[in-house]
């Protein structure tokens, strides 16, 4: 059973700057058995937050997250396992060139963190898609 609470905020400062902010804190359990025990798969806490512009047909957004980490013993060695806590930026960028093609270029993990989640992250990427509609 996952137990948790989530708060959103919202708020636009005009017609081109808005702004959020969402926290979770989250916790779960795994039952087998009739037993339960911790979902130490679950992060407690999330965070996500950013600010975005819009300028007519070029929009852009810079959005930051937080995940917390995660751990758990490990039944046949009795050592923990553990994923990182992990804070990244990311930056991104859309171009409506009319009402049915846009284009839209992200850099991911822009500071280019490391950590580990599951295995270890790839770092910086980017993305350029197009997206077409009939």
């Amino acid at each position: 059973m996952d137990k948790g609470i989530e708060l959103e905020v919202k708020h636009k400062f005009d017609d081109q700057w808005k702004s959020y902010f969402n926290y979770t804190f989250e916790s779960g359990e795994l039952t087998s058995d009739g037993e339960s025990e911790r979902n130490w798969s679950i992060p407690k806490h999330l965070m996500h937050f950013g600010v975005e512009n819009n300028l007519g047909k070029l929009s852009t957004n810079l959005d930051f997250n937080y995940v917390s980490e995660r751990q758990k013993v490990n039944s046949t060695t009795g050592e923990y396992g553990s994923e990182d806590a992990f804070f990244t930026a990311n930056l991104i960028f859309n171009y409506a060139f009319n009402k049915n093609f846009s284009a839209h270029f992200s850099i991911n993990n822009l500071f280019d963190r490391k950590f580990y989640a599951s295995e270890a992250t790839d770092g910086r990427n980017y993305m350029f898609g197009l997206n077409a509609s009939f």
